[in-house]
């Protein structure tokens, strides 16, 4: 074999696994990138529900909880922006959302929590909050992942080249205070 062809084939063997390395990496960003993208579809579907129950629970507090009307009104001001923004909107919205209703659970008179179209919509809101809690898990998790691959070498390069950015997580600060456990 001549030596010309020995670094011919070397050069050849070399671009070779940089374009393996190049591909497998755009495919792992790819993927995480997709995988991000419906665990925060799956966050926004219960935010979504959390919105739609909140909204009943207003709708039934209008005519049970009377003398809340101004906290009612911002519970309704702040569930309509649950849904909107960036991952961080959300998740500052949410937590406003669960202060909020924190807020007027602790307000009203222990007697009308006990009312069954009251109990069955903090019920439906806890459950959420259950499935927000494990979306926002599954969410967190598949971001900490792609962040990690779009900072790595030599995933960081193809990720800056085609424009993957790290993502927000979605941070939860605020919980509903189950304040009928309290009571009993």
């Amino acid at each position: 074999m001549k030596k010309g062809t020995g670094w011919l084939l070397l050069g050849s063997a070399i671009v070779l696994i940089l374009i393996i390395i190049v591909v497998k990496s755009y495919s792992s960003l790819s993927t995480l990138n997709e995988d991000v993208k419906n665990r925060e579809s799956d966050l926004n579907v219960q935010l979504t529900r959390k919105k739609e129950q909140v909204s009943n629970l207003v709708e039934i507090g209008k005519e049970l909880l009377s003398g809340n009307e101004e906290i009612l009104n911002e519970i309704g001001n702040v569930n309509e922006k649950i849904t909107s923004g960036k991952i961080k909107d959300k998740s500052k919205n949410n937590d406003d959302l669960s202060t909020l209703l924190n807020k007027l659970f602790e307000s009203v008179n222990p007697e009308l929590l006990k009312d069954e179209k009251i109990n069955v919509s903090i019920d439906e809101i806890l459950s959420t909050e259950k499935r927000i809690n494990n979306a926002k898990n599954n969410y967190n998790k598949v971001v900490e992942d792609y962040n990690s691959k779009v900072g790595s070498f030599p995933s960081s390069i193809i990720a800056s080249i085609r424009g993957f950015s790290k993502k927000d997580i979605f941070d939860v600060s605020v919980v509903i205070k189950d304040l009928r456990e309290s009571e009993e």
